[in-house]
């Protein structure tokens, strides 16, 4: 996957065949698209997209290669995306910014909806094709667990929330952990 000049002269994300050859144009915006990062399996590409006008925001895009369905992902005002790398399980998004590094869980098997700072910039919310939605106004650190759960750390307790509906449940060790943070999930090999 490379950056090139597209229409209008601005960047537009191409397709290399790994032995060179016809590069594939993926992207065919007005727009500059640059800073790609793919999935080990290729199936998915993230990306920076610039502002459709000079005073908006550049966000984050991931486009499903499979079927070109594309979800944008807004940063909190003014945390300008600048880099973008996936987790080694896929499951996470890390976006530099000037602001600090933003993590974007991917939600559900197969991802339906992805997990992050509010775009008001505080609380845990989830966005999905139908919008943004409060998960918990002082939930932090948001991690993928299981293929239908999400857990995040609320006023000091590991909390789970299942995707398909129910209510939060706190997860408590059984002593005192002191400044309990950055959970994070394991399924085992060959689950997610």
């Amino acid at each position: 996957m490379v950056v090139a000049e597209g229409e209008g002269g601005v960047g537009d994300l191409y397709a290399l065949p790994p032995g060179g050859g016809v590069p594939l144009q993926i992207t065919f915006s007005r727009v500059d698209e640059s800073h790609p990062a793919l999935t080990s399996d290729g199936s998915v590409i993230a990306f920076i997209r610039a502002g459709q006008k000079a005073s908006t925001q550049p966000i984050v895009v991931l486009m499903n290669l499979l079927n070109g369905a594309e979800r944008k992902i807004e940063l909190p005002a003014g945390a300008v995306p600048e880099r973008i790398s996936w987790s080694p399980d896929q499951t996470r998004i890390f976006v530099r910014s000037a602001k600090g590094v933003f993590v974007i869980v991917m939600l559900g098997d197969p991802a339906f909806a992805v997990a992050g700072v509010c775009r008001r910039g505080s609380g845990l919310c989830a966005e999905s094709d139908s919008g943004e939605s409060m998960i918990d106004s002082a939930g932090t650190d948001p991690v993928r667990w299981g293929p239908d759960s999400v857990a995040y750390m609320s006023h000091g307790e590991l909390t789970v929330l299942s995707l398909s509906g129910g209510h939060t449940r706190d997860v408590r060790p059984s002593r005192v952990l002191p400044g309990i943070k950055q959970p994070t999930y394991a399924a085992g090999p060959g689950k997610r």
